[in-house]
């Protein structure tokens, strides 16, 4: 928060926001080869337009609670995105939730037509990869896919 003062106090045109500043947190994550987290609503091809300007970002981007459309997924994934379900699990019963998230694994698997454990193995893999950036408690021990 203080580099945001800073950054405002030297550009007094900026405001909080701002796709000058979001670019700029871009641009400093390529720098120190860490990932991104972004929440987009409604406006991913703004969000693809930005990402294309300024990527690829090889320690990537997490675009958590994705719902754009299924035609942006391989535009993104080019860029180093990677994608999580939305957060309303969060406000479920854990049996719910259980029965709802092997639901839709069966039917992630089904789609790329690959098994669970598959499934399992890409997730885990690429989760791994994306969060063991230096600093990070995650060490990665396998490449993504």
């Amino acid at each position: 928060m203080d580099s945001l003062r800073r950054f405002f106090a030297e550009t007094p045109e900026a405001a909080v926001g701002e796709v000058e500043v979001f670019q700029q947190q871009l641009e400093l994550a390529k720098e120190l080869n860490k990932p991104v987290s972004v929440h987009c609503v409604r406006a991913f091809g703004d969000l693809l337009e930005i990402l294309k300007r300024t990527g690829p970002f090889p320690a990537g981007v997490l675009l958590h609670s994705y719902l754009g459309s299924a035609e942006m997924v391989s535009s993104l994934e080019i860029l180093g995105c990677y994608f999580s379900l939305s957060g309303f699990l969060t406000g479920m019963k854990s049996t719910k939730a259980k029965k709802m998230l092997k639901s839709v694994m069966k039917y992630v698997a089904s789609l790329l037509e690959i098994s669970e454990i598959e499934l399992a193995e890409v997730t885990y893999k690429n989760a791994t990869k994306l969060f063991s950036y230096h600093g990070s408690k995650v060490h990665n021990e396998v490449e993504a896919v």
